[in-house]
């Protein structure tokens, strides 16, 4: 027979983790960019799951090209709603959507690690594979160069939603980094000095952030 992965825990706490994962596994609107499950278990204490054996690459870097946004593209669409208490859209999320848990196997990427699956602000993911990638791998970048350089990929993205102004989402999303339980505190001060950040971003009048003059002032305030 073909090799196999299996992923076993048991104890209350794990074993949610494990369910959140085999859940997304056996949502048929996720599928072709998760694994294949074979056999699942799953009660209050112990849970394990039984899937295909992928042995494809993983990326190096957080290049989001077009296979990439199509994913997120797909996700942000589940289960999307207008939430009036928060003032914008949520949908699920992965939740920690970072080149380390997207393999290329057989012609496809698969995302897998659906343990922090959630219902998020629309964009969660799209910000994670930019923002919080960057934190933990690569050339640590300034985050307004990464912003920068895919500003017309973020107004795609909310585009395809009809929302027309993003740095409220970018916002959100570093809000919920900063007080997110399961993060290194070493990551989510990262995120805090990027939140601060944000809120000295200018927006424009069609929602282009001028990215120039904030890096201008923290060039000014280095030097004095």
């Amino acid at each position: 027979g073909r090799p196999c992965f299996l992923k076993y825990t048991q104890g209350a706490g794990m074993a949610q983790f494990v369910k959140q994962d085999n859940e997304a596994m056996l949502d048929g609107r996720l599928e072709g960019f998760v694994p294949r499950i074979i056999e699942s278990r799953v009660d209050d204490h112990r849970a394990y799951y039984l899937t295909e054996f992928m042995c494809g690459s993983r990326p190096v870097e957080h290049v989001l090209d077009e296979r990439v946004m199509g994913i997120l593209i797909r996700m942000g669409g589940l289960d999307l709603a207008y939430d009036d208490r928060l003032g914008a859209y949520r949908s699920m999320a992965h939740g920690d959507f970072c080149p380390w848990n997207i393999h290329a196997y057989e012609g496809r990427l698969v995302v897998v690690d659906w343990e922090f699956k959630d219902m998020k602000p629309l964009g969660h993911d799209l910000f994670t594979f930019l923002i919080q990638s960057n934190l933990l791998i690569g050339r640590q970048r300034m985050i307004i160069d990464i912003l920068e350089e895919h500003e017309a990929d973020i107004r795609y993205y909310f585009n395809v939603f009809g929302v027309r102004h993003w740095k409220p989402y970018l916002q959100l999303y570093l809000q919920d980094r900063c007080n997110s339980p399961v993060l290194a505190r070493m990551l989510q001060e990262k995120h805090r000095l990027v939140c601060d950040m944000v809120r000295e971003m200018d927006l424009g009048t069609e929602g282009r952030v001028r990215y120039r003059t904030v890096r201008q002032q923290g060039k000014r305030s280095q030097k004095a």
